[in-house]
């Protein structure tokens, strides 16, 4: 049984929520048995996850997963290693960043779900552009970018 701890960037922030709905979601679609213990905002510091990330873990002892949906993985991580639970929490995180590949090179980020922002802002730049700059006036056409899943393996 999932014993789960969320730590997001911000409640206010809509991708991050969006993270959160969708894993929730998977989890039920695939009926995946859990408890959601909290959800906490790090506001992508992670001095403040790492903060918080002991105090969580001090209060809810039972936790074996934790999901981040932003920056702060590794405050997340450096609290999971101090409290000596790397081997007994999987840690999923967003974004192929330096700290997080150290950490998922080490065995302490089980895997990391990865997005294309270089091309998700040259689409969206260039899809105004032409807009603005056409006489036709076409409106932009939805796209979808890659999303990679990586772990130690092929990070």
């Amino acid at each position: 049984n999932i014993k789960l701890l969320i730590v997001t960037g911000s409640k206010s922030m809509k991708g991050h929520n969006e993270r959160i709905e969708g894993f929730l979601k998977t989890l039920k679609t695939k009926v995946i048995t859990y408890e959601l213990l909290n959800i906490f905002e790090s506001n992508d510091n992670m001095d403040i996850a790492y903060t918080l990330t002991l105090d969580h873990l001090s209060n809810f002892k039972k936790t074996n997963v934790i999901f981040i949906t932003a920056a702060g993985v590794a405050g997340v991580c450096k609290a999971v290693v101090e409290s000596g639970l790397q081997n007994n929490i999987a840690i999923i995180s967003c974004d192929d960043v330096p700290s997080t590949k150290r950490y998922l090179e080490n065995g302490v980020v089980d895997f990391t779900i990865c997005q294309d922002p270089i091309s998700q802002g040259r689409r969206s730049i260039n899809a105004i552009f032409n807009y603005f700059i056409s006489d036709e006036k076409i409106k932009p056409k939805n796209y979808f970018t890659k999303n990679d899943i990586k772990i130690s393996e092929n990070i």
